[in-house]
């Protein structure tokens, strides 16, 4: 059925426009249009695996069919495709290519889409650790775009050619009704692992078509980016997550002129289907012995890390503990279980296997941030990454300076799927059948550690918003250059943020004042969402392609209930503390319960403190059902200690649990970067 998707495009280009919704009024001569700037089909290995009928789908799903659900189910004004490239074949960049000028063919008048790719890197080294990016291009045509996307190289996430075969063998023996479906998964996992490289050292102009191009660190990245010639965009995500990222990941070590370059990474994204990266905060989820080598870290009463809780594990199940929990030999074997757990990186959990997710309680969690992602690394996160500077010697040369978007990083669903809440909107996964759990829980771990944990920091996903003048390509692409974006939790919140003071200056830009400044802040609700789909969006569409749920506003919107403004004040020595510079909130703003919230604010100390200061807002509407929410669900004990977890179940384990809890959608303006 999905091969007919192109050809029903073609027939139903006629139809009518997507009818605009009611919205305030646009300042400036600005609107506002929504996006997703990160979106996987299965052209990317590990999507392709997930969409297996082990996990109750019905196998690929193209950069195409992703382009109609954007077009009829999500109904967005903008999209890129950002497969990732380690371990596929050449032949994935071609597809998205051709998909792009497909998808803008039939619905550039409503839909602008974008081509780019993921460059995945993952290290257990925190210095050789960049994390992931989306590299986006404004270009249409194969002779706007590169002639090949690029893999990072030698990363801990490949899989050996042979663990794939045995994994489809067993799938294949486990499910013999599709076996031609994990036959297909498997030549391609397998035509990626056998592609030929690309040789080191050639301008990238200058190498084959049909090789598999990588890049070892950043630097290496914007070298083949400057060789092409072309615009584009680097957006870094996911720098806080525990499964890919060792436990000091940081961004102190790229914060120079070689691994940052200031005219390609200029956003950054806070918030996605994998939750937020948003907030730093003091705790480690281990410490750094000084010769290179981690030692476990004590809990506090606000965290506790995996480590530890290994240690836990390893006396709760040894009998030698039982009958002597303050011997020599007890003590020795958690320490032992502590250290394990570190050298083992992110395989730490498979260190215990005896151990069931729920032994782990809420380990590397962040328990007061806002929807954190799996295992949160403080030092990875948004306001880290503002509040540090880069010195040569003991002058500031260097500092980020990001804009603020959000987006869904879909595996299993489709651009914009955070309209509407539930599991069916976001990764979460589990085995089709009870039956086939033991091996597919081993299989997925191949590919994704700590995977059921993970499914309780699995979100709807989230939008970028971008101020622009109209709607077309280059105005879009015009606003994301120029940082007038603002990311959001998938609900579509109106959300200005200006400065007021002197010239005035707009979310994402930087300005010199010489008084107090003074900001405005106007955000307005989303709209309550019916049931279904309207009615323009064709039968068939509703049916194959959106699952029977479209974006489909009321008139109706949700309320504001406040507006928290954050204040980064970025180091001016190389010692001073980051959490002695961020405020968070610097102020909290009631809405009194109005769809509209208009406010002001000012910071009379700005001045005074003779430094530079960046401010940023959060806008949060009243509460509404939210999918995970509440993460792992702790039951609490007397001391407000987790005691026992109840981890979101997917597959037919899940069926009777919907895992959403009451929580306020936000949105979040790219700051103003003000200096003296």
């Amino acid at each position: 059925m999905r091969g007919w998707l192109p050809l029903m495009g073609m027939v139903l280009m006629a139809c009518p426009s997507k009818p605009s919704e009611p919205a305030p009024e646009p300042e400036d001569n600005r609107e506002i249009f929504y996006g997703d700037l990160h979106v996987h089909s299965t052209n990317s290995v590990d999507v392709f695996a997930l969409k297996l009928p082990l996990f109750g789908h019905d196998g690929r799903v193209t950069p195409m069919d992703h382009c109609h659900y954007a077009r009829f189910c999500s109904q967005i004004d903008f999209w890129a495709i950002t497969d990732h490239q380690e371990g596929a074949p050449p032949s994935a960049w071609r597809e998205s290519v051709a998909a792009v000028n497909s998808c803008n063919d039939l619905y550039e008048d409503d839909l602008v889409t974008f081509a780019g790719f993921e460059w995945q890197q993952s290290h257990t080294e925190v210095g050789r650790d960049w994390g992931h990016k989306n590299v986006i291009f404004p270009g249409k045509t194969s002779s706007e775009l590169p002639a090949r996307a690029v893999a990072s190289a030698d990363q801990v996430t490949a899989i050996d050619e042979n663990i794939i075969e045995a994994a489809i063998d067993v799938a294949s023996a486990m499910d013999p009704d599709n076996i031609g479906i994990y036959d297909d998964v498997g030549d391609y996992a397998i035509a990626g692992a056998n592609a030929a490289k690309c040789p080191d050292g050639v301008n990238t102009r200058d190498l084959p078509e049909d090789c598999v191009e990588s890049a070892s660190e950043p630097i290496d990245l914007y070298t083949k980016l400057d060789q092409w010639g072309f615009p584009a965009l680097v957006i870094p995500h996911g720098t806080t997550w525990g499964a890919h990222h060792p436990p000091l990941m940081s961004w102190e070590h790229q914060l120079n002129p070689t691994q940052h370059d200031p005219e390609y990474q200029t956003l950054l994204e806070v918030y996605s289907g994998h939750g937020s990266m948003e907030e730093y905060r003091t705790w480690r989820p281990a410490e750094d012995r000084g010769d290179g080598t981690l030692q476990c870290t004590e809990p506090t009463d606000d965290y506790l890390p995996c480590c530890w809780q290994a240690g836990e594990i390893a006396k709760a199940e040894s009998e030698v503990c039982a009958s002597d929990p303050d011997g020599a030999e007890c003590v020795q074997l958690v320490l032992d279980a502590r250290q394990a757990f570190l050298d083992a990186g992110r395989q730490g959990l498979d260190t215990l296997p005896q151990a069931v997710p729920e032994d782990w309680l809420d380990c590397d969690q962040c328990r007061d941030c806002f929807q954190p992602a799996e295992g949160h690394r403080p030092l990875g996160s948004a306001q880290a990454a503002l509040a540090m500077s880069h010195f040569d010697g003991e002058e500031v040369d260097a500092r980020y300076h990001f804009g603020f978007l959000g987006s869904t990083d879909t595996h299993a669903v489709g651009p914009g799927a955070g309209f509407k809440e539930g599991k069916e909107m976001s990764d979460i996964m589990g085995s089709a059948k009870i039956e086939w759990e033991p091996v597919v829980n081993l299989m997925v771990a191949e590919i994704f550690p700590n995977w059921v944990r993970q499914n309780s920091f699995f979100h709807s996903g989230g939008l970028v918003a971008v101020h622009a003048d109209s709607s077309d390509r280059q105005a879009i692409w015009d606003a994301l250059e120029a940082r007038t974006v603002y990311a959001t939790t998938g609900e579509r919140i109106d959300l200005w943020f200006d400065l007021t003071t002197g010239d005035g200056a707009k979310m994402g830009s930087a300005a010199t004042v010489s008084e107090t400044p003074e900001f405005a802040v106007k955000a307005v609700g989303s709209f309550k969402q019916k049931a279904g789909c309207p009615d323009w969006v064709p039968d068939f569409y509703v049916e194959e392609t959106c699952h029977g749920e479209c974006f489909y506003p009321s008139t109706e919107r949700y309320a504001m209930d406040r507006i928290e403004v954050v204040r980064i004040r970025p180091q001016i020595t190389p010692d001073e503390d980051l959490a002695s510079l961020v405020d968070d909130p610097f102020l909290t703003l009631d809405c009194g319960g109005k769809s509209t919230c208009e406010v002001t604010f000012s910071d009379p100390d700005f001045v005074s403190g003779g430094r530079d200061a960046i401010y940023y807002v959060r806008a949060i509407q009243e509460p509404s059902g939210q999918l995970n929410h509440e993460d792992l669900r702790c039951e609490d004990g007397p001391d407000g200690e987790c005691v026992s977890v109840d981890i979101c179940q997917g597959g037919e384990r899940g069926e009777d649990d919907d895992c959403i809890q009451e929580g306020g959608e936000r949105a979040w303006a790219s700051p103003i970067y003000l200096s003296l």
